[in-house]
């Protein structure tokens, strides 16, 4: 893989990030990612399929965080595969995922995980740290999650586990 095609990966994301994703251009979106993209996000247990899809999460962030801004920390690439960490910033002044706006500030760290075909990004997973999000949103106590709240979550995702084998 050249330096140069890694270089060209490096751009689809930051350019993803600043339009579509800071400057809430979704007509952008198609610049940087495949139409039949699959973006597999942490919290949700299915994955998102197609930009159509794609873009119901784009508007969910940005309905429950209009000031939506990313700052990226880092991005490494090789050959077709990237990864990169950045940083959320935000105030939450809209419906997100049921909860009522708090207008709190939220700073989320976010790592994701690439995997380009034709330039584009055609499979990606998105990691952000939702409990800490959630935990500066006030929904979550602060500190370690709850021992009852590990147990559930471990359990769902048994349950997830098992749905999918089916």
């Amino acid at each position: 893989m050249s330096e140069s095609l890694t270089e060209q990966h490096k751009d689809s994301i930051r350019s993803a990030i600043e339009k579509v994703w800071n400057g809430n251009d979704w007509s952008a979106a198609a610049e940087s990612y495949h139409e039949d993209v699959v973006v597999h996000f942490g919290p949700m247990p299915d994955p998102f399929v197609g930009l159509e899809a794609f873009r119901e999460l784009h508007e969910l962030v940005h309905a429950g965080f209009p000031d939506y801004h990313v700052t990226i920390d880092d991005i490494v690439c090789e050959a077709d595969r990237a990864a990169a960490r950045w940083t959320l910033h935000a105030t939450h002044t809209g419906e997100f995922v049921g909860i009522p706006a708090t207008g709190r500030k939220v700073a989320v760290a976010e790592f994701s995980h690439f995997r380009f075909e034709d330039g584009k990004a055609k499979e990606i997973w998105l990691m952000p740290d939702f409990m800490g999000q959630m935990q500066q949103l006030g929904v979550f106590p602060p500190g370690p999650p709850p021992k009852a709240m590990i147990k559930v979550m471990q359990l769902v995702g048994r349950l997830q586990g098992r749905r999918r084998k089916k």
